[in-house]
């Protein structure tokens, strides 16, 4: 028997982009929320809640420091995360249990993952439910994926991992190295202000797009694109 000498790391490292290529896209209920309408106070007890996540030692600031350990804690787990899909991947090939992954193994495994997809398929179609939902029970590999993208900004003002230095730049209005709830708060809500033309204190489904879209063209004109 062939055998293909593969580890683990290896065979989650090419059964990952595989499972990664069929993602779904956009599920209806995602699309509602990111065009439900938004009000102020929705938007201030989100920032609210980011910043206390951000604030680790409670004393009503958050600073580089406090965002470079979250950003560490975030990758640790997700490092964990793809560690642990990586071991369900291989141990799922290797039928026989012996640290190998024969060629007899892989083609197996990946015959019985086609006709499971097939199934899916076939059941959600006959029951009227969309792509996404055959999807669903295929996507830990994934996980890490999205938890690289969780509350990180919700397009008046997130915070967190990924925002770091440039995000206290900007916010830290004293220029102290300290942002404050209220220095949190400032931008992120004249934003909103801005971008609620009717002053209803709601941002309608057509105003968020509004705002996004000149938020995009702000973002080409500082990037110098045409």
């Amino acid at each position: 028997m062939k055998y293909l000498m593969i580890g683990a790391s290896a065979v989650a490292l090419m059964a990952l982009p595989a499972i990664a290529q069929t993602a779904a896209p956009p599920s209806p209920d995602r699309a509602a929320r990111w065009n439900a309408p938004q009000t102020r106070a929705d938007l201030e007890k989100k920032i609210a809640e980011r910043f206390a996540a951000a604030d680790a030692n409670k004393d009503g600031a958050v600073t580089e420091a406090e965002l470079k350990a979250r950003a560490e804690a975030r990758r640790a787990e997700i490092d964990k995360t793809v560690a642990e899909a990586r071991t369900r991947v291989f141990e799922s090939m290797d039928a026989d249990k012996n640290g190998q992954v024969s060629r007899q193994e892989w083609d197996s495994h990946h015959a019985g993952m086609k006709a499971k997809w097939k199934e899916r398929r076939e059941t959600a179609s006959a029951d009227g439910k969309d792509r996404g939902a055959w999807m669903k029970g295929g996507r830990d590999g994934r996980k890490g994926h999205r938890m690289m993208h969780r509350g990180g900004h919700d397009g008046f003002g997130g915070f967190g991992g990924g925002f770091g230095a440039k995000w206290i730049e900007s916010a830290d209005a004293n220029k102290d190295g300290r942002v404050t709830l209220a220095e949190a708060k400032a931008k992120p809500l004249a934003r909103f202000d801005a971008a609620d033309t009717n002053k209803d204190g709601t941002l309608s489904p057509e105003e968020r797009k509004a705002a996004r879209e000149a938020m995009r063209a702000e973002r080409r004109a500082e990037r110098g694109d045409s």
